[in-house]
């Protein structure tokens, strides 16, 4: 296959990667194997929504820990005999039983011996997953070198082994050109394509395959599909009338992008910020367009002001979405239960509350101000 730099095309593999190496850790992890209990069978009363009974919060260990509480500590690091989460799991009285009898949740044999030694190993505590900087995992040899061949191949058999399951049969080569196909392009393989593919008997095959399917101009259209409605593209406003309007080469510059395999460092500063890049290119110009994506108004009754906030909560929790993987919406009006966005922060994301968007308030007009006018035969270059 080609030894160009994967990037943007590199993405979905490495969050592969990542799970499976969750899966397949071997040692006690709080995310793993702890906060999947706790989340089922306590988080309700004493977690992270509401207010927590008995005033106990166990999704944070400086609550779970602390020994100045009535009653004393609820979890004593290293000593799961003389923590009281241990023995009230493990109480015959249904007063003293958690989780209590009524909720109709039950802890396995399994998961109380799992939570004793969490504890015994110290109680330890891990952000939520998405906050944890991704590592390599490290790669379990396995006895028959044919799973050896691929990292995630690696990964998927020692997660056979453990839950003692078998693999499929291997795809005959007309399922894999239609997976293949529907995966990197979206389309169907033509009956053409299935015949060479079936009757090309080189060892190298399916990688041909492959990289001619990232060659192919339907792999950035299949694959924009996806971030064209992360970041909310549409090709009418969205709001009162909807009127049409022209955002299409915004649309094709991440098409290309996708093509071009573009870094995805580049790829981000462009649309965020590409018009405050030194002498920016009519590429990089249009890549900012993100910007311009949010909503706009044309009823009479609309409030300029109003619109700005609207237009900036908008951006903010688009780029928590899509480059941050957070609900920062969610913070717009509580603290979130499962990250770090705090009420009232929202608007902190954004250098400024009054930046300018250029018009909101449309008037019935395609494309408001301001614009970007090209030329007839537009000259394409990143510079």
């Amino acid at each position: 296959m080609a030894n160009k730099p994967s990037n943007l095309r590199l993405a979905p593999f490495i969050l592969i990667l990542a799970l499976l190496s969750l899966c397949s850790a071997e040692e006690l992890r709080f995310n793993q194997h702890i906060r999947p209990i706790l989340s089922d069978k306590c988080f309700l009363c004493h977690g992270p929504g509401g207010d927590p009974k008995a005033d106990l919060r166990l999704d944070q260990r400086e609550a779970a820990v602390d020994a100045s509480r009535d009653g004393g500590a609820v979890i004593v690091p290293g000593k799961a005999a003389d923590s009281l989460l241990i023995e009230r799991i493990n109480s015959s009285d249904p007063d003293e039983l958690m989780p209590p009898p009524d909720s109709h949740k039950h802890l396995s044999k399994t998961e109380k011996a799992l939570l004793v030694r969490w504890i015994n190993e110290g109680a330890n505590y891990e952000p939520h997953w998405s906050f944890l900087p991704a590592k390599a995992p490290t790669l379990p040899l396995a006895a028959d070198a044919r799973w050896n061949q691929h990292p995630i191949d690696q990964l998927v058999h020692a997660e056979h082994q453990a839950r003692s399951l078998q693999p499929t049969a291997r795809a005959e080569k007309r399922q894999l050109i239609r997976r293949l196909t529907f995966d990197l392009t979206g389309l169907p393989p033509t009956p053409a394509d299935i015949r060479k593919f079936v009757a090309d008997e080189r060892a190298d095959a399916t990688e041909r395959l492959v990289d001619g399917l990232l060659a192919s101009p339907h792999y950035g259209e299949h694959m924009a599909r996806y971030w064209l409605g992360l970041v909310r593209y549409g090709d009418t406003h969205g709001l009162h009338t909807d009127n049409y309007r022209e955002m299409w080469k915004y649309r094709d510059w991440v098409i290309a992008s996708f093509n071009d395999n573009v870094a995805f460092d580049t790829f981000t500063v462009e649309q965020l910020a590409g018009d405050l890049l030194p002498e920016p290119g009519t590429n990089q110009l249009v890549a900012s367009g993100f910007n311009r994506l949010h909503l706009m108004n044309t009823a009479g009754s609309a409030l300029e002001e109003e619109l700005d906030i609207n237009t900036v909560i908008d951006r903010v929790n688009a780029v928590g979405t899509t480059w941050l993987g957070l609900t920062l919406g969610c913070a717009q009006c509580h603290d979130h239960k499962y990250d770090r966005s705090v009420s009232g922060n929202t608007l902190n994301c954004s250098p400024s509350s009054t930046m300018s968007m250029g018009s909101r308030i449309i008037k019935k007009r395609k494309s408001p101000e301001p614009k970007l006018r090209f030329p007839s035969n537009p000259k394409r270059s990143r510079a």
